[in-house]
């Protein structure tokens, strides 16, 4: 078998790139020949997938759309393709489906999302009304259809395909060893970043709309009323980074805030930190909060975000309210840190175990029509 997937961007900074190298992953375990879709080409990324035998397609933005769905159809044509794979944030992002469908071969819709990420109101609006147009007939480019989460499901197909049988659940999967709880790791991040004394909050992410970072900010605010050794660490980047920084020294908050930038070793700053903090406005279902929670770490999430997140009951979903916030991240700090308690049903949700059985049954034993 040989697939199309798209979309990836770096590799590196968003949950569905993550998602894309670990499904790259497991097709090679299988045999199976996988090739990537991007808008924004990235030599490093490229590189790195040639090495594992992939190759990495430019096509046109969503400003060119014709161009976009043009360009895919050749890709596919002359790729000798079998399957396209397209993981999407939103159903305006449909000419690749309806390119691959025009040239015979099987489609899989994935979303991974359920808002719009964009700071100007007149562009979400805009974006949201499109999704709302294209989301009538996206579904007819593809023959199954993946989702995260129920939420990110209707958010890009009509209620109908959530009760075919050609719709499956996908959790992300999470390495529950690699982001389980470390002393030693704990004692280098701090020792690193010089606070081994103070209260660290932990927020790990893009720097966007979607994340709504700048209410960390406000949060922290009032929080050091009643917690003057707490600090911000901040892992992650993205458009607002800068304006964040900007944010915090206006705010006086320079000195409490660390922004560490791209990091890979996510899993040692989940036991470094005392609480994990994510008020998203929106999402399909955060991995990053599956991940933290593996960490046991105590975790405040927005109350817009699912609750299939929650493995455990180290998580809390509130609203957007700096003064809560700041009174559950007073209790969260009071609780010992140490190994999580997960129960067995919902580690098994999100096990890579059970991730490449939903692959193997799901895309890699798919019967496909001869060329």
């Amino acid at each position: 078998m040989k697939i199309l997937a798209g979309f990836i961007e770096d590799g590196k900074h968003s949950g569905i790139d993550r998602y894309l190298l670990n499904f790259l992953s497991v097709a090679q375990e299988n045999g199976v020949e996988v090739d990537f879709l991007t808008s924004v080409y990235d030599e490093a990324l490229a590189k790195t997938l040639a090495e594992k035998g992939s190759r990495l397609w430019a096509i046109p933005n969503l400003k060119k759309p014709l161009a976009q769905y043009r360009t895919v159809k050749k890709i596919v044509r002359e790729g000798g393709y079998d399957l396209f794979y397209a993981n999407i944030s939103e159903a305006l992002n449909c000419p690749a489906a309806f390119a691959a469908k025009r040239q015979g071969i099987r489609v899989i819709l994935h979303s991974h999302s359920s808002g719009v990420d964009r700071a100007n109101a007149l562009s979400r609006a805009v974006r949201s009304f499109l999704n709302r147009v294209c989301r009538l007939f996206l579904y007819r480019a593809g023959d199954r259809y993946f989702a995260c989460s129920e939420k990110a499901a209707l958010w890009l197909f009509p209620e109908k395909v959530l009760h075919s049988p050609d719709f499956t659940l996908i959790y992300n999967a999470v390495s529950f060893d690699k982001f389980a709880f470390s002393e030693e790791k704990r004692k280098a991040i701090r020792r690193e970043l010089g606070i081994e004394n103070k209260k660290m909050l932990l927020f790990v992410g893009h720097f966007c709309y979607q994340k709504n970072n700048f209410f960390l900010l406000e949060f922290l605010k009032v929080l050091l009323k009643k917690e003057p050794e707490a600090v911000l660490v901040c892992a992650g980047t993205g458009p607002d980074l800068e304006a964040f920084r900007a944010r915090a020294r206006e705010m006086g908050l320079a000195d409490r805030v660390f922004l560490l930038g791209v990091r890979q070793d996510v899993e040692a700053l989940f036991s470094a930190g005392d609480v994990f903090l994510l008020p998203s406005r929106f999402e399909g279902l955060p991995l990053v909060a599956v991940e933290a929670q593996t960490s046991g770490i105590p975790c405040l999430v927005s109350d817009r975000i699912t609750k299939l997140c929650a493995l455990s009951q180290n998580i809390e979903f509130l609203p957007e309210n700096a003064a809560l916030w700041a009174e559950a991240t007073g209790k969260a700090l009071a609780l010992p840190r140490g190994a999580a308690k997960i129960p067995a049903e919902e580690k098994q949700k999100f096990d890579l175990t059970e991730q490449k059985q939903q692959f193997t049954e799901k895309v890699f034993s798919w019967q496909l029509p001869k060329h």
